[in-house]
């Protein structure tokens, strides 16, 4: 492709089974076995990275000849996948180490050892049925640790090799950037005086989703969005929209990358022959979802003013052929719904609501008796609400019976119906 002559490459045929990771250990296997391994890897230890890396700061050698280094990747747990390990080698099961391919730094010798095993596992999983439905899409990666282990490579496992986890994962740590570089070394501690490692690397895999106060928005598209796979088909622009204020520091280190990247390329980056104009600058940026300078403006209609702020709501029916069940939902002040599987939106007009939450768009109906409050669907073209719960003690529900007031104050405005509030020692509110 047109990087080909900047980036030194090796091009292999692809494979075309249907699953298109198998290509990663098929092109290293092909790669290892050609004479052009020896003609462009002269050193002793190879950086294995993927297209969606950014590099935080320099990359020490973090391996040694027997021992490589890799990611600690939560979902690789060994214990829990042990009975299908063992299917392809037996007694192995609970004994791989919890890495995948990428991001990895391995001696040579190591490297060609393992990358034909790394195939010849990740084909063999492809070809058992319950092999696939237990590990999914990341069974290449499980080729790689079993092969690994078969062969008795164990790896230097880091947890802050890379930083992944979009807007939602690793809430409670800082990215720590830009900082001086920590020294580490194969054999040494991971950092001086017991400090922890720096995150070397940024894997932007999962979208970084935003409300316009900073709230995380859980799968789904934000009103703040960077997400690679908005430009799967087009080039970044020049200047990304800034995240909000209150947002994690991830959005702001990896909009600011991108900028200085785009920025440091100048008028070789062009995003109007890219097929991004600078008019789409804020495409994936829906700011205009949001009405502006209105606090609350659901207390406009009766229906809106009495279902504001109340919850957890349990629902559960189908939506054309989908099925779904949302447990504890919150219908929150600005329009926002949430509940453990997401935030969303809300709205109503005429006595009528409309919800977006966890990729479903319903409209509903609510029903206000003295024996409890339900959700209805509005039209039975396509939708059934089969159960609507408002689990709430009663003393809240003849609260909330009664006609909402008037609010004037600002505070008031601000907080009634926001949430919900987290606290370390005193739960949520």
């Amino acid at each position: 492709d047109e990087y080909g002559d900047e980036i030194p490459t090796f091009v292999v045929s692809e494979l075309s089974s249907g699953y298109p990771v198998i290509n990663r250990p098929h092109s290293m296997a092909q790669f290892v076995k050609s004479p052009r391994f020896r003609e462009l890897v002269t050193e002793e230890y190879v950086f294995i990275a993927e297209t969606d890396h950014i590099l935080l700061r320099p990359l020490p050698n973090l391996a040694n000849e027997t021992m490589p280094a890799a990611f600690n990747f939560g979902y690789m747990v060994a214990a829990g996948q042990a009975h299908i390990v063992d299917k392809f080698v037996p007694g192995l099961g609970g004994l791989t180490d919890p890495v995948g391919p990428s991001p990895v730094i391995i001696h040579v010798d190591q490297l060609l050892k393992v990358a034909q095993p790394w195939l010849d596992f990740s084909q063999r999983i492809c070809k058992d049925g319950e092999a696939v439905a237990s590990l999914g899409w990341v069974r290449e990666m499980w080729g790689y640790a079993i092969a690994a282990a078969s062969l008795g490579i164990k790896h230097r496992v880091l947890e802050a090799f890379q930083f992944e986890g979009g807007s939602i994962g690793n809430r409670n740590r800082q990215l720590s950037w830009p900082v001086a570089p920590t020294p580490v070394t194969p054999d040494g501690p991971l950092a001086p005086n017991g400090l922890p490692m720096p995150y070397y690397i940024f894997h932007y895999t999962y979208g970084i989703e935003y409300s316009t106060e900073g709230l995380p928005t859980e799968l789904q598209v934000g009103e703040w969005s960077l997400d690679k796979r908005h430009y799967m088909g087009s080039s970044l622009p020049h200047s990304l929209t800034p995240p909000p204020t209150c947002a994690h520091d991830r959005a702001f280190i990896l909009r600011s990358l991108f900028n200085n990247a785009t920025e440091s390329l100048g008028r070789s980056w062009s995003p109007a022959n890219g097929r991004v104009g600078s008019a789409e600058l804020g495409a994936f940026n829906h700011f205009s979802l949001r009405r502006e300078n209105e606090a609350n403006p659901a207390r406009a209609d009766p229906v809106g003013a009495r279902i504001l702020g109340t919850g957890p709501w349990d629902l559960s029916g189908t939506q054309g052929s989908t099925h779904f069940r949302i447990r504890s939902l919150w219908f929150l002040g600005n329009g926002w719904l949430s509940s453990p599987r997401g935030h969303g939106r809300w709205s109503v007009k005429e006595g009528v609501l409309t919800l977006d939450v966890c990729g479903l768009h319903l409209q509903l109906v609510a029903g206000f008796s003295e024996n409890g409050w339900g959700l209805g669907c509005a039209s039975s073209k396509g939708c059934e609400i089969r159960q609507s719960v408002l689990k709430a003690p009663m003393e809240h529900l003849s609260l909330w019976a009664q006609p909402a007031a008037a609010v004037t104050d600002e505070l008031s405005l601000r907080v009634e119906g926001s949430g919900h509030y987290r606290g370390p020692k005193a739960g949520g509110l």
